[in-house]
């Protein structure tokens, strides 16, 4: 299979951090301009230190209750990664490690943690999982009894690994999901066998969706699609989201065609009696980019069955697009909805986006905004038109920089989010990130 786009490895970690030295200017200016011309306010919550905190957060946060966040950090002093937990208290917040990751448990956790049915918090991770494994599906479970310190490490369950070339390669960056009955679903990004009864005779496994169900205490992973054909797509990097019927929509990161000239698809898999799904192409994105290309972002769905999503790079202004599909006669219609403004090859969102009750959607950019370290935006809609807000563009100092991160809201309406980078920690090259709030 052959791309236009360079490999995924080289795009998934690259920081450009020779732009450093224009921080102490965008500081000064973010003071002057960006603050003072918004209503919302900005604040840094904490400031990774690449210690028992870790570093480097590439995914967001996730809010089960006002005043609690959990995420995780790709990194930390030993290279591995961890999982955290912000609690509010009185004006401020504190910060708890909760399971610092060793390599043989998992390494590089991407994705944000979720809470399962049973109150457990579900994840996976990049890499790691012992000799030979590229990944796990793993739950935390807090201490039986209180924790009498800052750090008492949660217990780890190993749900899952992908330690043999049938199982494919990377769990990545998507949020797990659970159905009614407690199955989890979720994606992995390249490799994979031929699904047993599937339709086969394509070019090998790009990818594949993947089922866990629970017997007893184990966990059985079932392949459920694997994308073969190069018109289906290929890598599957952000999960997928479910509807009320128990389809399952998602996004590929390339392909569409069997040329692999599309920048990417967005499929719809429907459970048949048997081992696989099938798959419909919803759509691919066009060859000369125009709509966008890369859609890494997963999708969110509003009441009435409409899905929203956004691509990294391309698009009229080259910083990609966000996109909308809605159900229209037995199909489905796309439209651009926004035209992002970037440069490179993956300036905008790498993350889904958000949906309020009021129908707007929320967002981060990897490196557009004023400055070039990415920003936080919102578009509303108005008389059939869409209008972007910056809520906050990042200055690659002490605000932080190169958000890899989907944006969370709480009950008040305030935002949530991590940036991968900057922070006022000198521990890491180019700082170790942060955890961020914007408040109306």
């Amino acid at each position: 299979m052959t791309s236009s786009e360079p490999s995924r490895t080289v795009n998934r970690v690259i920081h450009p951090y020779t732009k450093m030295a224009l921080v102490a200017i965008a500081m000064l200016l973010i003071g002057l301009a960006s603050h003072a011309a918004q209503a919302q306010t900005f604040t840094v919550l904490h400031n990774f230190t690449n210690g028992a905190d870790g570093s480097n957060p590439y995914s967001g946060v996730t809010i089960p209750q006002a005043g609690r966040l959990y995420g995780t950090t790709r990194s930390d002093s030993t290279g591995n990664g961890t999982v955290f937990r912000m609690t509010r208290q009185g004006s401020g917040w504190t910060f708890a490690p909760l399971f610092r990751f060793d390599g043989s448990n998992g390494t590089w956790p991407e994705a944000r943690v979720v809470f399962g049915p049973d109150g457990q918090l579900y994840g996976t991770t990049e890499d790691g999982g012992g000799f030979g494994v590229l990944g796990v599906v793993y739950s935390l479970r807090p201490p039986a009894q209180a924790c009498p310190s800052l750090f008492c490490e949660w217990g780890q369950s190993i749900l899952a690994r992908l330690a043999t070339a049938s199982d494919g390669n990377f769990f990545d960056y998507g949020d797990l999901i659970f159905d009614p009955d407690d199955n989890i679903y979720g994606t992995v990004e390249t490799g994979g066998s031929t699904c047993i009864g599937g339709p086969g005779g394509g070019s090998g496994p790009e990818g594949n969706v993947y089922q866990l169900t629970k017997s007893g205490q184990s966990w059985t992973k079932k392949i459920i699609y694997n994308f073969e054909n190069p018109s289906a797509g290929a890598q599957p990097t952000s999960g997928v989201i479910r509807d009320a019927a128990g389809n399952l929509y998602g996004t590929t990161e390339a392909c569409g065609d069997p040329q692999c000239n599309h920048g990417g698809t967005v499929f719809e898999l429907t459970s048949q009696q048997g081992t696989c799904w099938s798959e419909q192409t919803l759509h691919a994105f066009a060859v000369d980019g125009s709509e966008g290309r890369a859609p890494i972002a997963g999708l969110v769905a509003d009441g009435a069955g409409n899905m929203y999503g956004a691509t990294i790079a391309k698009g009229p202004n080259g910083g990609g697009t966000i996109f909308e599909l809605s159900p229209s006669q037995g199909g489905w219609s796309f439209q651009v909805l926004y035209a992002l403004s970037g440069s490179g090859y993956t300036p905008g969102p790498w993350r889904n986006l958000a949906l309020d009750a009021a129908g707007n959607l929320y967002g981060t950019t990897y490196s557009e905004g004023a400055f070039g370290y990415g920003s936080i935006f919102k578009l509303t809609q108005e008389n059939g038109s869409w209008t972007y807000t910056s809520l906050h563009d990042f200055s690659g100092g002490n605000d932080g920089g190169y958000p890899l991160s989907n944006v969370s809201m709480d009950a008040n309406g305030n935002l949530f989010g991590t940036a991968s980078a900057g922070g006022s920690s000198t521990n890491c090259a180019g700082g170790c990130g942060v955890v961020w709030e914007v408040t109306p």
